[in-house]
Order: C-alpha cells, then sequence, then structure tokens
C-alpha cells in the first residue's frame, strides 16, 4: 500500500536485518505455481518477505521460530509505519543489527518468546471468555513482546 520495503530502525526489528526480502509488485492471485516461484525466487534464503499490496510471508525452521517472526513483523510494519507519519526514518547501525539478529534468532530466544505470546494467548482468552475483555480490543502496537522483560 506504502510501496517500501521494512527499514530495520528499531532494536525489536533487528531480526530482519538482511533477512527480510521485499517484493514490490504483487504478482496476482495465486491460482498457479507462477506466483510461488515468483515470491520464491525474491525470498531466495531469507526468512520473511513483504508481498506489496498483499502482506507477509514467514519461515522458519520450526513453528516457533515462524511464528515469532510473523507476529515480529506484525508489530515492525505497525512501528515503521508510526515513525514515518513523524518524519523520516533512521536505520539502527547495521553492523549493530546484524550482531541483534544472530542473538534473537537463537533458539532459546525464539523458544523463551513462543511461550510467552503462548500464554499471553491464553490469558486474552480467558478474560475474553470471562468478559473482562472485548474481543475487538487490541494490543498496544508499543507492546513490547521481549521474552526478557515480559514473562
Amino acid at each position: 500500500m506504502l510501496g517500501t520495503p521494512l527499514v530495520v530502525a528499531h532494536m525489536d526489528m533487528t531480526m530482519f536485518q538482511d533477512d527480510c526480502a521485499y517484493l514490490p509488485d504483487w504478482p496476482g492471485l495465486p491460482i498457479g505455481d507462477e506466483e510461488g516461484r515468483i515470491i520464491s525466487d525474491q525470498l531466495q534464503e531469507k526468512r520473511s518477505i513483504l508481498l506489496a499490496n498483499h502482506g507477509l510471508i514467514t519461515t522458519g525452521t520450526s513453528i516457533e521460530e515462524a511464528t515469532y517472526l510473523a507476529v515480529y513483523s506484525e508489530r515492525a510494519a505497525a512501528l515503521q509505519l508510526a515513525a514515518s507519519a513523524a518524519g523520516k526514518i533512521r536505520p539502527v547501525d547495521p553492523g549493530k543489527a546484524r550482531e541483534a539478529h544472530d542473538f534473537l534468532l537463537k533458539a532459546p530466544i525464539i523458544n523463551a518468546t513462543f511461550a510467552y505470546l503462548g500464554r499471553r494467548a491464553e490469558r486474552d482468552r480467558a478474560d475474553r471468555l470471562d468478559g473482562r475483555r472485548s474481543p475487538f480490543r487490541k494490543s498496544s502496537p508499543a507492546h513490547s513482546f521481549s521474552a526478557a522483560t515480559n514473562t
């Protein structure tokens, strides 16, 4: 919709440093193999891809990793949209971002965060069932998903 790739401009986006492809032109409805080939060619060895006028795809060595990346992709998009409304986006230093990328994609970090997200989803579900929370209320995009601080 905006036609811009992801800019790694926040520490919670660094897992996408050099690891998020961008397909600037929507290939159309995926009714055949051609769209898959186009996306695969663009994705190459990366774990995530933003598809213009469509959404995102995340991959991983496990469902935990793919889910972790999907959650953070949504968060990264919200952060980028909010930041772009305020002015020019300043990316994180690429070297520091690569170092953080490697750390944040370690299995213990992914698994701890996935477990936290599961607990949070169960708590939110229980709150909705008990009538304590509206199913239409969303979490703030500024909410942190860091496993280290939100367990």
